[in-house]
């Protein structure tokens, strides 16, 4: 599971020295954020984002991210149905 907090990739997108994996991670954040804020506190919103990793190093992962927000505290948790991986996104706002 992996547990990240948002601001610490605020700007990483626009920053030319900022690496590429940080940049990624950033846009995978930003849409991830997005979907979890279109549903309620607690609804379960089943987004069509790609799921950012496989289960083997060698496979890619079709399967599409669930995101659910919390309210106490405010995190956007995610995962994917279909190789099971999953995190938590706080420190958004």
């Amino acid at each position: 599971m992996y547990f990240t907090k948002a601001h610490h990739f605020k700007g990483a997108i626009e920053d030319p020295k900022a690496p590429a994996p940080a940049k990624e991670m950033a846009r995978f954040i930003n849409v991830v954020v997005l979907a979890g804020r279109k549903g309620a506190v607690g609804e379960k919103v089943y987004s069509n984002i790609p799921c950012m990793a496989g289960p083997t190093p060698r496979t890619w992962c079709l399967g599409l991210l669930h995101v659910l927000r919390t309210d106490g505290p405010p995190e956007i948790a995610w995962e994917c149905p279909e190789c099971g991986k999953a995190g938590v996104i706080s420190e958004f706002d």
